[in-house]
C-alpha cells in the first residue's frame, strides 16, 4: 500500500497517479481511506481529487460513504462536492439520502 501512496503523491504521470489511487480503494482498509481523503482534500489537481471521491465510492461498507458524507457536506470546492453528492447517490446506503438531503437543504 505505501508503494501505491508513494505513487499516487509523486509520480509526475497524472494517469499513474490516478490510477494508484484507484488500486488505493481495492484495499479497502481504514488507512486507505484516510490516505484517498487527504487526496480528496489536500491535492491541488481537481482530477485527483475527483479520482479519490471515486475510489472512495468504491469502498463496501461504511468507511467510504462516511467520507463521502462529509466531503459533501464540507469540502470548498463545489465541484468535488457535486461528485462526492453523485457518488453517494449511487449507494444503497440509508445515511447517503439522508445526507444528499441535508446537503441540498443548505444549499436552498
Amino acid at each position: 500500500m505505501n508503494r501505491l501512496i508513494k505513487i499516487a503523491k509523486t509520480h509526475k504521470a497524472l494517469e499513474a497517479r490516478k490510477e494508484a489511487i484507484f488500486w488505493l480503494a481495492e484495499r479497502s482498509s481504514k488507512k486507505a481511506v484516510q490516505e484517498l481523503s487527504d487526496f480528496a482534500y489536500r491535492s491541488e489537481e481537481t482530477e485527483i481529487q475527483k479520482q479519490a471521491v471515486f475510489a472512495l465510492s468504491q469502498f463496501s461498507g461504511d468507511d467510504g460513504v462516511k467520507e463521502l458524507i462529509e466531503i459533501a457536506r464540507h469540502h470548498k470546492n463545489p465541484a468535488i462536492r457535486k461528485e462526492a453528492i453523485f457518488w453517494l447517490g449511487q449507494t444503497e446506503h440509508p445515511e447517503a439520502v439522508k445526507a444528499i438531503l441535508e446537503v441540498l437543504e443548505k444549499s436552498q
